[in-house]
C-alpha cells in the first residue's frame, strides 16, 4: 500500500517549505530545488505538475495525495553543496 497524506495534515507553498528546511534542517533553498527537480523527473512528472509539501520535506501528489518523495533525503547537502 502506497503512503498517502491524511486529509488533516496541513500542507505548505513550496517557498515556505524551503525556508523551513533551511532553518531547521539545514538544507539549503538550492538544494531543495534540485531534489524537487530531480524528484519529478525521477517520477516521470512535468515541471508544472501540481504537488502537496509538508513542512517535514516530504512531497505527495495533489490528486490522491500519494507519497512522491523528500526534500531531505540524503542530508544537508549529499554532495549537492
Amino acid at each position: 500500500m502506497e503512503e498517502t497524506l491524511p486529509l488533516h495534515v496541513a500542507t505548505h507553498p513550496i517557498e515556505y517549505v524551503y525556508r523551513h528546511l533551511e532553518k531547521y534542517h539545514g538544507v539549503a533553498t538550492h538544494i531543495a530545488s534540485n531534489r524537487l527537480h530531480r524528484i519529478k523527473e525521477d517520477n516521470g512528472l512535468p515541471a508544472n505538475f501540481n504537488l502537496l509539501f509538508h513542512k517535514t520535506g516530504n512531497i505527495y501528489r495533489a490528486g490522491d495525495r500519494t507519497y512522491v518523495g523528500s526534500l531531505t533525503s540524503g542530508g544537508k547537502t549529499e554532495g549537492e553543496g
